[in-house]
């Protein structure tokens, strides 16, 4: 890939990363999971819901894609508003209900070297450190070997296999994964929180419910 130009690499793909923390939980690399949520999933949203359920309570879906296993939706009105404006996303498996929360904040302006975004990120780590204890798995770093200037940060940041700024915590109700992402507009990021729910690694292994389905454990 040496030469590669940066804006030619394509875009990190969220579930690779999901993969590669797959791998490292199979692999044995993982901690004791932390703390449950104190009340369930964010947003006064409850895992297992589904789009009727989430509708009788308030919420207000526009379906972006469905498939016959599931449904993802911008959420537009939520009973609770998240602390800092952004969007919030939500994937609803037929199956097992809501399992996935995608909260994106609004994008940060920043300089070609990323430092406004870098503070952000590690301000709201720490903040969820403090939630959810130590981080069981972290990738803070950009390969030097693509990464060849300090402004170039945030097109290192959206190339395949450049840089990434990654926390991910376990705790009894699901996965956490906190990600500074490349916004659209040029020296612009984003925060990403993904909140996974405790059925989601059944989704993930094609598991539809059913009672010979072998079911996936934490």
């Amino acid at each position: 890939m040496t030469g590669t130009p940066l804006y030619a690499m394509q875009h990190w793909k969220g579930e690779t990363i999901v993969r590669l923390l797959r791998t490292i939980s199979i692999l044995g690399i993982i901690t004791v999971p932390t703390a449950a949520w104190a009340d369930g999933p964010p947003f006064g949203l409850h895992w297992g819901d589904t789009v009727q359920a989430l509708s009788d309570r308030g919420v207000v879906l526009q379906i972006e894609q469905s498939s016959p296993t599931s449904v993802q939706a911008a959420a537009t009105a939520l009973r609770i508003k998240p602390a800092q404006p952004g969007s919030v996303e939500i994937v609803v498996n037929k199956a097992f209900g809501l399992q996935r929360i995608i909260w994106t904040s609004t994008e940060i302006e920043d300089t070609a070297f990323g430092t406004q975004g870098i503070a952000a990120y590690q301000q709201r780590k720490r903040a969820m450190t403090k939630d959810y204890g130590t981080p069981r798995y972290v990738a803070e770093e950009m390969w030097a070997e693509f990464y060849s200037s300090p402004d170039q940060f945030y097109e290192c940041l959206a190339a395949d296999g450049c840089g990434t700024y990654l926390s991910q915590w376990r705790t009894y109700d699901g996965d956490l994964i906190l990600q500074l992402v490349a916004a659209k507009a040029p020296h612009r990021g984003q925060l990403k929180i993904t909140y996974d729910g405790p059925r989601w690694d059944d989704i993930k292994a094609g598991n539809t419910g059913k009672k010979n389905d072998r079911a996936t454990t934490r």
